[in-house]
């Protein structure tokens, strides 16, 4: 029993009950656990919200990543593209190496031009470019 609640006498002994205060007394305790409650529940519904928040936040990161590792496997399969060519390309040049004997006799070997010109009393003159002996091309040029 709340010591509040009950009258004493001269030598400490209960005399009689208040028992017009055990209702606001009780009145009281049920307001203070009640706002406890409204607390609690207005925690609850933030935390529920965040929670919803984060939820959604997670499911748009795990899209994002999706989408980047789609860009990346795309990134690689170029890349391994890219390496194939290159390695097709060096497999062809190794073959065309002179070093490597990839050269064929039979190609003639680039020919140095030889230019010849004639001028005739101030007129100008075909030249005639000397490229090798298997061809011959003539071009006019203004002196």
């Amino acid at each position: 029993m709340n010591p509040d609640l009950v009258d004493r006498n001269n030598k400490s002994e209960v005399e009689s009950v208040r028992y017009d205060m055990v209702n606001a007394m009780l009145l009281n305790e049920f307001l203070k656990e009640h706002r406890k409650v409204e607390e609690q529940q207005a925690m609850i519904g933030r935390l529920e919200t965040t929670a919803a928040k984060q939820v959604a936040t997670i499911t748009e990161l795990k899209s994002t990543v999706a989408q980047q590792q789609k860009g990346l496997q795309t990134v690689t399969a170029r890349l391994d593209e890219q390496a194939a060519q290159i390695q097709k390309v060096s497999a062809r040049l190794a073959a065309a190496s002179p070093f490597d004997g990839g050269l064929e006799a039979s190609k003639a070997a680039p020919q140095v031009v030889k230019q010849r010109s004639v001028k005739l009393r101030g007129i100008p003159q075909p030249i005639r470019l000397e490229l090798g002996a298997a061809s011959q091309r003539t071009i006019q040029t203004a002196e």
